[in-house]
């Protein structure tokens, strides 16, 4: 028979203070914050969900936050298997398109194109790099 992995031996909160975690009011938003760069957020989340966990902060997720989300879908049976798949699609989804990405290529971002071509000067609209007004053809009199 094989164990199920204890995912819980990885939680960042188990080598802090977890009793942060258990706070009330606004103090929950702020403890949030141990949460991020945890390995095991999903798996926490989904732990807390499934077993109804009315109190603290679980997987990143603040008491209300969780309540409001369970009644949102209480169609969900299985909140772990549901953030587990998200997550997997998420990463197959960032391999792809990583994998599409010539590696000669730079990877830029769409806004510094964008920026780009709006700094670019418009040869045709009789300015000049400024924004001046010029005649850009050649004075016939001089």
């Amino acid at each position: 028979m094989t164990g199920r992995w204890n995912w819980r031996a990885a939680a960042r909160c188990r080598t802090g203070d977890a009793e942060g975690l258990f706070v009330v009011g606004a103090r929950q938003r702020q403890a949030r914050a141990l949460c991020r760069g945890c390995a095991v957020r999903t798996e926490c989340l989904g732990h807390a969900l499934d077993q109804r966990i009315d109190f603290g902060v679980w997987g990143g997720m603040t008491e209300r936050e969780r309540r409001a989300l369970l009644r949102s879908r209480p169609d969900v049976r299985s909140w772990t298997d549901l953030l587990l798949q998200a997550r997997a699609e998420h990463y197959a989804a960032a391999a792809a398109a990583a994998a599409s990405t010539p590696v000669d290529e730079p990877i830029v971002e769409p806004a510094a194109i964008e920026l780009a071509r709006v700094s670019e000067p418009d040869p045709t609209d009789g300015t000049d790099d400024h924004g001046s007004d010029h005649d850009h053809r050649l004075d016939e009199s001089a």
